[in-house]
Protein backbone atom coordinates (compact mmCIF):
# COMPACT_ATOMS: atom_id res chain seq x y z
CA UNK A 1 0.00 0.00 0.00
CA UNK A 2 3.13 2.52 0.66
CA UNK A 3 4.64 2.00 -2.64
CA UNK A 4 0.92 2.88 -3.86
CA UNK A 5 0.88 6.17 -2.50
CA UNK A 6 -1.71 5.54 0.51
CA UNK A 7 -0.56 6.96 3.66
CA UNK A 8 -0.09 4.10 6.28
CA UNK A 9 0.48 4.04 9.91
CA UNK A 10 1.32 1.20 11.75
CA UNK A 11 -0.02 0.77 15.49
CA UNK A 12 0.31 -1.67 18.26
CA UNK A 13 -3.44 -3.67 17.51
CA UNK A 14 -3.66 -4.17 21.16
CA UNK A 15 -4.23 -0.18 21.77
CA UNK A 16 -7.11 -0.17 18.84
CA UNK A 17 -8.32 -3.22 20.08
CA UNK A 18 -9.07 -1.39 23.54
CA UNK A 19 -9.93 1.70 21.83
CA UNK A 20 -13.25 -0.47 20.23
CA UNK A 21 -13.77 -1.81 23.60
CA UNK A 22 -14.30 1.37 24.88
CA UNK A 23 -16.82 2.27 22.63
CA UNK A 24 -19.09 -0.77 24.06
CA UNK A 25 -19.83 -1.43 20.71
CA UNK A 26 -21.66 -4.90 20.65
CA UNK A 27 -21.93 -5.51 16.72
CA UNK A 28 -18.68 -7.51 15.40
CA UNK A 29 -18.52 -7.16 12.12
CA UNK A 30 -15.30 -6.25 9.42
CA UNK A 31 -17.07 -3.15 8.42
CA UNK A 32 -17.63 -1.79 11.74
CA UNK A 33 -14.36 -2.73 12.87
CA UNK A 34 -12.80 -0.69 9.51
CA UNK A 35 -14.98 2.42 10.83
CA UNK A 36 -13.78 1.57 14.18
CA UNK A 37 -10.08 1.68 13.00
CA UNK A 38 -10.64 4.70 10.22
CA UNK A 39 -12.31 6.40 13.78
CA UNK A 40 -8.45 5.64 15.56
CA UNK A 41 -6.24 7.20 13.18
CA UNK A 42 -8.17 10.21 12.88
CA UNK A 43 -9.07 11.19 16.58
CA UNK A 44 -5.22 9.79 17.29
CA UNK A 45 -2.18 11.47 16.55
CA UNK A 46 -0.79 8.27 14.62
CA UNK A 47 2.66 8.65 13.04
CA UNK A 48 3.30 7.66 9.38
CA UNK A 49 5.22 4.50 8.40
CA UNK A 50 8.77 4.97 7.45
CA UNK A 51 10.13 2.55 5.02
CA UNK A 52 13.50 1.22 6.05
CA UNK A 53 16.28 1.57 3.34
CA UNK A 54 18.33 -1.20 2.03
CA UNK A 55 21.14 -1.26 4.49
CA UNK A 56 18.54 -0.76 7.13
CA UNK A 57 16.76 -3.65 6.39
CA UNK A 58 19.73 -6.05 5.52
CA UNK A 59 21.18 -4.69 9.11
CA UNK A 60 17.37 -5.85 10.69
CA UNK A 61 17.77 -9.29 9.16
CA UNK A 62 21.48 -9.67 9.90
CA UNK A 63 20.76 -8.83 13.67
CA UNK A 64 17.49 -11.00 13.96
CA UNK A 65 19.66 -14.17 12.46
CA UNK A 66 22.47 -13.15 15.01
CA UNK A 67 19.55 -13.57 17.92
CA UNK A 68 18.37 -16.58 16.71
CA UNK A 69 21.88 -17.83 16.76
CA UNK A 70 22.38 -16.73 20.41
CA UNK A 71 19.43 -18.09 21.13
CA UNK A 72 20.22 -21.98 19.87
CA UNK A 73 24.07 -21.33 21.48
CA UNK A 74 22.41 -20.85 24.78
CA UNK A 75 19.86 -23.77 24.07
CA UNK A 76 22.49 -25.89 23.40
CA UNK A 77 24.77 -24.92 26.10
CA UNK A 78 21.78 -25.90 28.51
CA UNK A 79 21.19 -29.47 27.08
CA UNK A 80 24.94 -29.94 27.51
CA UNK A 81 24.77 -28.97 30.96
CA UNK A 82 21.68 -30.94 31.80
CA UNK A 83 23.21 -33.99 30.18
CA UNK A 84 26.22 -33.77 31.90
CA UNK A 85 23.98 -33.59 35.32
CA UNK A 86 22.11 -36.53 34.29
CA UNK A 87 25.73 -38.23 33.62
CA UNK A 88 26.72 -37.98 36.93
CA UNK A 89 23.56 -38.41 38.70
CA UNK A 90 23.47 -41.89 36.60
CA UNK A 91 27.41 -42.47 37.77
CA UNK A 92 26.44 -41.51 41.84
CA UNK A 93 23.45 -44.33 41.64
CA UNK A 94 25.77 -46.69 40.00
CA UNK A 95 28.62 -46.40 42.70
CA UNK A 96 25.85 -46.40 45.19
CA UNK A 97 24.70 -49.53 44.03
CA UNK A 98 28.13 -50.96 43.43
CA UNK A 99 29.05 -50.34 46.81
CA UNK A 100 25.71 -51.43 48.05
CA UNK A 101 26.25 -54.70 46.12
CA UNK A 102 29.90 -55.51 47.30
CA UNK A 103 28.59 -55.18 51.41
CA UNK A 104 25.81 -57.82 49.99
CA UNK A 105 28.18 -59.91 48.67
CA UNK A 106 30.57 -59.90 51.84
CA UNK A 107 27.17 -60.28 53.88
CA UNK A 108 26.52 -63.86 51.59
CA UNK A 109 29.76 -65.40 52.32
CA UNK A 110 28.71 -66.26 55.76
CA UNK A 111 25.94 -68.36 54.50
CA UNK A 112 27.31 -70.92 52.90
CA UNK A 113 26.45 -73.08 49.76
CA UNK A 114 22.73 -72.20 50.93
CA UNK A 115 23.25 -68.77 49.53
CA UNK A 116 22.91 -67.95 45.92
CA UNK A 117 25.43 -65.62 44.25
CA UNK A 118 24.73 -62.82 42.06
CA UNK A 119 27.15 -62.31 39.65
Amino acid sequence: MYKKGVHVSVVNPLSVKRFIQMKLAKVKTDKSDTKAISEYGRLNDVPLYNVLTEVQSEYLQLFRLLDSYLKLRTATKNKLIRRRSIRYSLKVCLWFFEAKFKTFKQRGRGFGDSFVRVS
